[in-house]
């Protein structure tokens, strides 16, 4: 079966799976109330959404009710009736660029983030997660790393644009989104995580078993199990995608950066 339906959210979001199989054999009565709540991060195109499933079910945590897939700062993702979505509208939002955004989003979280029991994820908001996150001890951090060139393309192949407002000084699109996952990418590596490399992580279960038992070594973390169709044929793109002139591009744009920025902070 390569694709199928499963219930995995304990709010009324309904969750289409696709290609994920996955044995989670937990006892009924282990209840998560007194863990310190998970965040899963990442940039975008990073196999986010079902390390995020399964890390959830795995520690049978709670999911904000206002979102789907734990994304607490993605508006997108917020209920339509949810009245607060204007207040974390923008993407990417750095402080030195929209201190009044940036605020607005570090409040938002100070209001609707649970200390215990429940699991976010974010992929659109870096600076403010990381500021947020590296200021509060008492959440769990989960972060994947992604080949930067890989998710460029990824995104740029789908017209996804939103990192290019955290570039500084570049006139194309391209090279602006690029830049942008340059920055989030270093400002996540900031964190006090457990990371996990995306290439680890989509191989069946393994790596994030044993990054969750490192995140809470207390709790009884079953091995997670998946076998996902899909992979293969993602991993055909991304190799169509290595050998196009845009990647060639993208690599040329990264050593080109990586040679300007540095060791400089976006924050």
């Amino acid at each position: 079966m390569s694709q199928f339906r499963r219930f995995l959210s304990d709010t009324a979001n309904r969750i289409k799976v696709g290609g994920i199989r996955h044995g989670l054999s937990i006892p009924a009565h282990r209840l998560s109330r007194a863990l310190p709540s998970l965040f899963v991060v990442s940039l975008p195109r990073s196999f986010s959404s079902y390390t995020y499933l399964l890390a959830r079910s795995a520690l049978l945590m709670g999911e904000p009710r206002f979102t789907t897939f734990g994304e607490v700062l993605n508006p997108d993702r917020f209920d339509k009736g949810y009245t607060p979505r204007e207040e974390v509208r923008n993407f990417f939002v750095r402080q030195d660029r929209d201190p009044a955004a940036f605020h607005r989003n570090i409040a938002f979280l100070d209001r609707v983030v649970e200390a215990h029991g429940f699991a976010y994820k974010d992929v659109c908001q870096p600076f403010v997660m990381a500021a947020w996150l590296r200021s509060r001890k008492e959440f769990r951090i989960l972060h994947i790393r992604r080949n930067i060139a890989d998710v460029a393309a990824a995104m740029l192949r789908l017209g996804w644009v939103s990192s290019a407002a955290a570039a500084n000084h570049h006139a194309d699109i391209e090279s602006a989104v690029i830049e942008g996952l340059l920055w989030a990418d270093k400002v996540l590596a900031t964190l006090p995580a457990i990371t996990v490399e995306y290439d680890d992580l989509v191989r069946d279960g393994t790596a994030l078993s044993a990054a969750l038992l490192a995140l809470y070594p207390d709790f009884e973390v079953h091995a997670i199990r998946f076998r996902n169709d899909e992979l293969a044929a993602r991993h055909a793109r991304t190799m169509a995608l290595r050998a196009s002139p845009q990647y060639a591009m993208i690599e040329r744009v990264l050593r080109d950066l990586g040679t300007n920025l540095g060791s400089t902070s976006p924050e």
